[in-house]
């Protein structure tokens, strides 16, 4: 598991990326907060190496994602991950 990833990504993959954080964000402040179901929801930003894709999910911040088996569910951003 490396320390850290670097991701290169260009103009419009980069805008994707905040397009997608913006959209999980904002359902994510629909929640109440002052209830601990609320206050554990997050994100899962997630760095597939081997095709070069980054995919955005709501997830519980205790590491389960809601997201399908199969991969989908989330947002993807596609870009070149280093």
């Amino acid at each position: 598991m490396p320390k850290a990833l670097n991701c290169v990504l260009s103009f419009e993959e980069a805008l994707k990326l905040h397009l997608s954080l913006g959209q999980i964000l904002g359902h994510l402040n629909g929640y109440d907060r002052s209830q601990s179901a609320g206050r554990r929801r997050g994100v899962n930003l997630c760095a597939y190496t081997n095709n070069a894709r980054i995919v955005v999910v709501e997830a519980n911040t205790d590491g389960e994602p809601r997201m399908k088996s199969d991969g989908s569910g989330g947002t993807a951003a596609s870009g070149s991950v280093a």
